[in-house]
């Protein structure tokens, strides 16, 4: 066709607007942002090994496929004002091409939301390489298939190629399949998760469908608005995809970060004991396992004089009292990296870093020392609290034979007439 002829016919076509023609181009803009933010939602989803990831794969490629189409179709408009006949020719056939590919990918949408995984690698290959075949019809001129030759037709509202007796059941089929999918996955749609993403979902797709059967009238010759909306239902579309993906990536986070709290507390639980709020034997003993072979530190072994004698006097009441006033007192005086373990009954285990400023005597022993002789009873001003302790370094991982040390040293300190720290050899 003369480059003349097109560019008189583009003027007649296009003479309701410059407008559209930019319109175009930020629909452009538009769906290739939005599809860049669905690729990163969806890699953030596949990463995280979320259950809809799978879903979301095949959508985002769906809407890869369908940026390729508003690319395509802006391309036939920017040609024609150019008079670029071999680029109007190319742009119109690829925008047709990608329309079954597109239906392959939602497809595999529903199929995704329908049984909660990956499909099988043969439906895979069967249904792409149908798409495939379907997109390889518009390359192919012949009145019986869809495009007939290289002719096209403009009218003022459209530009048309010359189809061939395939062109109306290939575009019905397409949006029959559109539709029926459409309408499997509202079945599926995640009404589970929100009500709310359930309706965005359905207006989407309803918008999609009606935007197609629009501009596949339009096709066929029946112009009912001055522009073609396929492309513009597909940033909405977009959008709203955008908007799920993004809600549901909320909800996502939201209940992970509550289940990781509801594991936190229960862990917290196993590895605290009940009355001091203290690490617990069994927790302090794991987390010295972990520690490995180049764990280093000092452990100090202290257990509280004449508690058997409080608890007498006074009532387990309150030696229990006496418990957490002395578990609080001890995290207290200690640093945030030790460790404060009780070990059973009035036996307390606290794991020291090792520190620089003298050879045994360890300047948080004094600190602990200082604030248990400072340490009072309410009601019981006349109750002096003491405190016997052993005290024995370790290195290269040796934490039991460390603690054994320091048990000996404690029992060493008693002898020796409590409220003393004992030094291990």
């Amino acid at each position: 066709m003369p480059q003349a002829y097109i560019a008189t016919g583009a003027h007649a076509a296009f003479s309701w607007g410059a407008w559209a023609l930019w319109l175009k181009l930020l629909t452009v803009g538009a769906t290739l942002a939005l599809t860049a933010v669905l690729v990163v939602l969806t890699l953030s989803l596949y990463q995280r090994c979320d259950q809809y990831a799978p879903t979301a794969v095949h959508f985002t490629v769906a809407n890869f496929f369908a940026a390729a189409y508003i690319v395509a179709d802006t391309t036939v408009i920017i040609a024609m004002t150019l008079a670029r006949d071999d680029v109007v020719q190319t742009a119109y056939r690829a925008a047709i091409a990608v329309l079954p590919l597109a239906l392959a990918a939602y497809f595999f949408v529903y199929r995704c939301m329908r049984q909660d995984g990956w499909p099988s690698r043969r439906l895979l290959v069967a249904c792409y390489s149908l798409g495939l075949g379907g997109a390889i019809l518009p390359w192919v001129d012949s009145p019986y298939l869809i495009v007939a030759s290289e002719q096209l037709t403009i009218t003022r509202a459209n530009i048309f190629l010359d189809y061939g007796a395939g062109a109306g059941p290939f575009f019905a089929a397409c949006l029959a399949v559109f539709a029926v999918v459409s309408y499997r996955i509202l079945r599926h749609a995640p009404a589970r998760k929100s009500t709310g993403i359930s309706l965005v979902t359905g207006f989407g797709f309803a918008v999609f469908i009606l935007c197609g059967i629009h501009d596949a009238l339009r096709e066929l010759g029946l112009s009912l608005l001055p522009l073609d909306t396929l492309a513009l239902a597909g940033v909405l579309f977009q959008t709203f995809a955008c908007a799920v993906m993004v809600w549901h990536y909320s909800l996502t986070l939201g209940e992970q970060r509550s289940h990781h709290a509801q594991l936190r507390s229960v862990t917290d639980r196993a590895n605290r004991d009940a009355l001091s709020g203290l690490y617990n034997r069994c927790y302090f003993e794991e987390y010295m396992s972990r520690a490995g072979a180049q764990a280093r530190g000092g452990l100090l072994f202290v257990d509280l004089d004449h508690f058997k004698t409080i608890n007498d006097d006074y009532g387990h009441i309150t030696g229990d009292r006496l418990i957490k006033t002395v578990a609080g007192c001890m995290c207290e005086a200690t640093r945030e990296r030790d460790v404060v373990c009780r070990w059973g009954g009035d036996e307390f285990v606290v794991l020291l870093e090792l520190g620089a400023e003298s050879e045994h005597t360890h300047p948080a022993i004094e600190r602990l020392v200082r604030a248990l002789d400072q340490t009072r009873l309410d009601g019981l001003d006349g109750l002096k609290l003491s405190a016997s302790m052993g005290y024995a370094e370790f290195e290269n991982g040796q934490w039991r034979e460390a603690l054994d040390r320091a048990d000996a040293a404690l029992y060493e300190a008693k002898r020796g007439g409590r409220c003393r720290v004992q030094i291990a050899c």
